[in-house]
């Protein structure tokens, strides 16, 4: 679980550092750090059974980043390729 918890760590000081060097651009950077998630990960990573997949019933991945139907106003249109 330290490389994910490092991985999140760096993500959002990445964000962080990102919006600073933006503001004033009109460009706003967001980081999204959800918790435990129902995803093959836990058991793939032997923490399928550890207290932060145990104690409380991890959110879906639909639940976490549900998909949008139509993009925020301005937003840049994206296309997944999976």
């Amino acid at each position: 679980m330290a490389t994910c918890y490092a991985t999140k760590a760096y993500v959002l000081s990445f964000s962080e550092a990102l919006a600073f060097e933006l503001r004033g651009t009109g460009v706003q950077v967001t980081a999204h750090c959800p918790g435990a998630t129902d995803t093959s990960f836990g058991e793939v990573s032997g923490n399928g059974s550890s207290k932060l997949f145990t104690l409380r019933k991890p959110a879906t991945a639909s639940e976490v980043a549900p998909t949008p139907s139509v993009p925020p106003s301005g937003a840049v249109r994206w296309r997944s390729t999976a």
